[in-house]
């Protein structure tokens, strides 16, 4: 199963150019089998995912949330988690995690590198469930770094496209070792591990 796990919609990233059935119906023509939406502070509800999943059956759409750590200046998506609290509020990074791991979500470390040259200790102290290594937003010399970071923690390493315009949705991809038709089963998948994979 092919899935990108870090796409934006214009309805609820500024930064985004794209609308979700745009972002879904070009991972559609790519290829991809799936996505999950992780806007900027916005979480899609397991509600809103299922009915675009519903909507663009085999095609499924996953829910999540990228959140910006303002202490250590770096960003989190947070995936398989139905919970409001998440958003409109400034989290500390273990906090985040503490939070994520009672409620047996799965967080990855977004683009490292991108703004910082060095990672900030708590990440090291705490380790992420995975560390994105490729993406539309990582340079080669910050992928390689990542990869090396993932290898050093012991963490999965994701590709995913960052996309927020729909030519770049599916740029970067991730292979699930079988198909998943929910939230609740894509967490128990991912901490299987899985293969990332360029798209070609």
């Amino acid at each position: 199963m092919k899935i990108d796990l870090h796409v934006h919609s214009s309805e609820f990233s500024a930064c985004a150019v794209s609308t979700m059935h745009e972002q879904i119906e070009a991972a559609i023509r790519r290829g991809l089998d799936a996505i999950a939406f992780t806007d900027h502070n916005r979480l899609m509800s397991f509600e809103q995912s299922k009915w675009l999943s519903d909507s663009y059956d085999p095609f499924k759409v996953f829910a999540g949330i990228e959140l910006h750590i303002p202490r250590i200046g770096e960003d989190f998506i947070v995936l398989g988690l139905n919970e409001t609290e998440l958003m409109g509020k400034k989290w500390e990074y273990e906090d985040l995690i503490a939070f994520t791991r009672e409620k047996d979500g799965f967080i990855f470390f977004c683009h490292p590198y991108r703004y910082n040259p060095t990672v900030h200790k708590s990440i090291i102290k705490f380790p992420p469930d995975a560390i994105e290594t490729k993406s539309m937003n990582i340079g080669c010399a910050e992928s390689k770094k990542a990869v090396s970071l993932a290898k050093q923690l012991g963490i999965l390493a994701l590709t995913n496209s960052d996309a927020h315009y729909m030519g770049h949705v599916g740029e970067y991809y991730n292979v699930l070792r079988t198909p998943v038709a929910s939230n609740e089963e894509l967490i128990k998948i991912l901490r299987t591990g899985i293969a990332p994979a360029l798209y070609s």
